[in-house]
């Protein structure tokens, strides 16, 4: 007999399914640090990456469509396996998925950086983001699996590391290619690595609070598959070919479903988005990474090809919002637990919404002031959402789900990435002939086409405003006892 969905249960009252071990301050100390490096390095090693790739496009000699693959082979392999490695972290020890993952990623980034030929650094790379996708599904769980009780603290300080890679990756990136080479952004990844290896050698602990579940191999290969295709065809549109891959995907994620409901110990718990803050937390996640990663590559674009920044200014200046998202996040951390952090979501994807509005306004003449003025007020924003909500959607879960969640909010983020790409694709392509590029007699459509983009952007955070107010209507019921007691009324009936 199956067994049927399971309802998700609220914070606190599946603490002790598994006896927990007390674990040493020391191995505590050990932990965060790994865990925090392990939250900067794969940011910063995609960050740092794509601002090297029009040098290693230039060695490799690389046409315009192996460049595209270049772009985008390693985080469709982190996308796609997310779950995968979520799921192997609550059965097996994320400790030993996540330091597994620090391993392969420091061997690779060396195999990447002597990669011989273009096909040979597009395979490396795909294994890169394998690497990082078992750091990435595994980091957040193990980090608040050491620090039940600092939840809050300790997650602002993961979103800051994250925030603190994407920010300095362009501009430490260029400091290191013109003194260094391209490869030396990938040896910059070793010693981190080594780090982390260490570090965690030391800790007993493995956080394993699915052991002796089954895998679903099922589900692994439904979900790894269907997400490929549909970050493929995303990739890819508007061509003809890449809709019917892009749906192609969607049947696929909802057979993913079906199979999910009916297992016994499935990959992802389906009825993990009955529980409407996890439901609607993600949903706000997703958009709000689509916003986030557009001001750092498309403000660049503008700041370069139009303001006439070379790569090293504008990565400086993109630093001013880096900053902020670091400290605002770490101070939203360390917030009393009694402000609700849905509520602060709400608040800071409202404020990131201001700063978008303003990139609207946009021209060629823009005073640098006032684009900083704008980045620093998305900074505030992004930064205050970020840790509040991841905070509240995992503190809506299980623990012993505690690697499926945070693999779940990965694939939002990395698919966030995907949507943010299609989406300037299609609207750039829209505006540009194929092979034009952007110079002054076409700085018209470069502008239009991005005061489009973030006018497009404003909207989805008003929808992300009204997401986050739903999931704190829906935490508040959960903690109202009348609430709880309701369904005892009507069992009799």
């Amino acid at each position: 007999m199956s067994e049927g969905p399971r309802e998700p249960r609220s914070e606190g009252a599946h603490e002790h399914r598994r006896e927990r071990v007390e674990i040493p301050e020391k191995e505590k100390r050990y932990i965060l640090i790994a865990g925090l490096i392990g939250a900067f390095l794969t940011p910063f090693s995609g960050s740092s990456g794509t601002t090297a790739l029009r040098m290693i496009s230039r060695y490799f000699q690389m046409d315009a469509i192996t460049l595209v693959y270049a772009q985008m082979v390693n985080l469709l392999t982190a996308a796609i396996l997310l779950l995968v490695f979520g799921r192997l972290g609550d059965m097996f020890g994320r400790k030993k998925i996540f330091r597994m993952g620090a391993v392969l990623f420091g061997i690779f980034s060396i195999a990447v950086s002597l990669s011989p030929s273009a096909n040979m650094y597009l395979v490396f790379r795909a294994a890169q983001g394998l690497a990082s996708s078992m750091m990435f599904a595994t980091c957040v769980g193990m980090l608040i699996s050491a620090h039940p009780q600092e939840r809050s603290k300790i997650l602002g300080m993961q979103v800051s590391m994250v925030y603190l890679g994407l920010g300095i990756g362009p501009a430490l990136a260029g400091y290191l290619i013109d003194n260094f080479g391209w490869r030396s952004i990938y040896y910059f990844n070793v010693p981190l690595c080594l780090i982390i290896v260490v570090l965690l050698s030391l800790v007993r602990s493995d956080f394993a609070d699915a052991k002796g579940e089954s895998f679903d191999w099922a589900g692994a290969i439904i979900s790894t598959l269907s997400l490929g295709v549909m970050a493929f065809g995303l990739s890819r549109l508007p061509a003809p070919y890449a809709i019917g891959l892009f749906g192609l995907g969607i049947a696929g994620i909802v057979l993913f479903v079906i199979v999910e409901s009916r297992v016994k110990d499935p990959i992802m718990r389906v009825d993990m988005f009955k529980n409407k803050v996890f439901a609607f937390g993600n949903a706000a996640s997703f958009l709000n990474f689509i916003m986030a990663f557009s001001v750092s590559m498309l403000i660049q674009m503008y700041l370069q090809s139009v303001l006439g920044k070379t790569a090293s200014e504008s990565g400086l200046i993109i630093i001013c919002m880096a900053g902020t998202q670091v400290f605002v996040s770490m101070a939203i951390g360390r917030l009393p637990k009694k402000i609700p952090r849905t509520l602060l979501a709400t608040a800071g994807i409202s404020i990131a919404g201001v700063g978008l509005f303003m990139f609207t306004f946009l021209e060629v003449d823009t005073a640098l002031g006032f684009l900083m003025a704008a980045l620093v007020i998305c900074g505030v924003g992004f930064g205050t959402f970020a840790p509040a909500n991841t905070d509240s959607i995992m503190s809506s879960v299980e623990r012993r789900n505690y690697g499926v969640a945070g693999a779940i909010t990965g694939v939002f983020r990395q698919n966030g990435q995907l949507f943010h790409t299609a989406i300037n694709a299609a609207i750039f392509g829209a505006a540009f002939e194929r092979g034009r590029e952007i110079e002054p007699s076409s700085y018209p459509q470069f502008i239009q086409s991005l005061h489009n983009i973030y006018y497009l952007y404003v909207g989805f955070a008003v929808i992300s405003v009204v997401l986050t107010l739903l999931a704190h209507k829906n935490r508040v019921k959960e903690s109202d006892p009348s609430a709880v007691a309701a369904p005892e009324k009507s069992v009799g009936r």
